[in-house]
């Protein structure tokens, strides 16, 4: 099973494969593509003192799902059943894998929040019905970081 931040179709979970992490190409081509790039997020959230340096974040170009497209996914699963499915996949790094497509990076906006709800899913253990409260925790967190940003200008 794995979480997402959806574009279309508001937001829910979907269960579906893991996707290959490698499939993304390389993040300069994401940025060309895009508005930002998994580097310059990952900055601002650093110097916002929000640092995501214990997770993997990659591009995946395009998340899909049946009933949507998807912005975000935080990849879990395991073998057998109960706890063992909220197990987090993890990255090239052996970290806790985000995965953000190219409409996820669009804008850092987007992008911010999209990492953020699905920073929420690793920090629940990734329990199911939760869409809604990670994207509560998306907004809660980037009105932090927009005021954490301000008093720096």
């Amino acid at each position: 099973a794995t979480a997402t931040r959806r574009a279309v179709g508001g937001t829910g979970t979907g269960t579906r494969g893991r996707l290959a992490a490698a499939g993304g190409g390389s993040e300069a081509a994401a940025a060309a593509r895009t508005g930002v790039s998994i580097k310059s997020v990952r900055l601002a959230l650093g110097k916002a003192g929000m640092s995501v340096k214990g997770y993997d974040i990659v591009h995946v170009p395009k998340i899909e799902h049946p009933n949507s497209i998807a912005l975000g996914n935080s990849p879990f699963g395991g073998k057998g059943g109960g706890n063992a499915l909220r197990v987090a996949i993890t990255g090239p790094n052996e970290l806790p894998l985000i995965e953000i497509s190219t409409e996820g990076l669009r804008d850092m906006e987007t992008a911010l929040k999209t990492i953020l709800h699905e920073l929420y899913h690793h920090k629940t253990g990734h329990l199911p019905d939760l869409e809604e409260a990670a994207e509560n925790y998306a907004e809660k967190r980037y009105a932090e970081y927009l005021r954490r940003t301000k008093k720096r200008k």
